[in-house]
């Protein structure tokens, strides 16, 4: 971590022009900075598979003469809410594991565990703020979504340290991030069809294939950087107006 990182408590791999250094106060910044409320890419990739199963839940109610246009949009808001909270939890939580190695690493030792900005017991204080926040949302549907929403904590817990046994923990994280595939049906039907399954591992597989974790890099080769996760395929420029890119869901 570099003197101007240190002064402007900002980490070194987010925009400095987001409303969180504009909007909250100092001290809040560190907080912010564990639930990446400064990069909103990841709740909106945990978002949309809510919403796309959602919204096929309510084609089929509609069908069925049974479709309620408050359900519907009640619905979405509850999406949104938990899929702000609980990818600030997996993220403080993935930043609670990953914090020696955090500290190794040029990328991540500005962030607030890293740097001291934060406290161990602080995070997960506010790990636990969070986690109820998402509770409290998934109390708002029927008991089997419930059951089927604490399962997907399985997955999220898994995703961290499946970058110490595997080249391809995109893969957990894909199956993760797109649980939202199978609630929004879950949480209107009290059940499963093959529609919302279809939805998940349609979205998980391509969430495993387009997305990857930023390789470990150090001043040396380590371990770690020598088994840092590789993309399934990358796809060349096929133009000078073109790029590729990847996206890393904690960035």
């Amino acid at each position: 971590m570099t003197n101007a990182d240190t002064l402007s408590g900002r980490v070194a791999d987010a925009p400095s022009n987001n409303w969180v250094y504009r909007i909250l106060p100092r001290p809040a910044w560190p907080f912010a900075q564990l639930a990446r409320w400064d990069r909103p890419i990841g709740w909106q990739l945990l978002m949309w598979p809510c919403f796309w199963s959602a919204a096929l839940a309510a084609n089929a109610a509609q069908n069925l003469g049974d479709f309620s246009a408050g359900t519907f949009i009640w619905h979405l808001i509850l999406f949104f809410i938990g899929s702000v909270a609980m990818r600030g939890a997996g993220c403080t939580y993935n930043d609670l594991v990953d914090h020696k190695i955090d500290m190794e690493v040029a990328r991540t030792r500005s962030r607030p565990l890293p740097s001291g900005r934060a406290t161990r017991f602080g995070a997960k204080v506010f790990l636990a703020a969070q986690a109820i926040v998402g509770l409290l949302v998934l109390l708002q549907f029927n008991g089997f979504a419930i059951a089927l929403g604490i399962l997907s904590l399985v997955t999220v817990a898994i995703y961290p340290f499946a970058k110490r046994f595997t080249d391809w923990p995109q893969f957990f994280l894909g199956l993760a991030f797109s649980w939202g595939g199978l609630m929004g049906w879950a949480c209107l039907f009290g059940s499963l069809s093959w529609a919302p399954v279809f939805l998940y591992a349609g979205a998980s597989s391509g969430r495993s294939v387009t997305t990857r974790s930023m390789p470990i890099r150090t001043r040396r080769m380590t371990r770690l950087s020598a088994s840092a996760p590789r993309p399934f395929f990358s796809v060349p420029t096929p133009s000078p107006g073109w790029s590729s890119f990847t996206v890393s869901p904690s960035s």
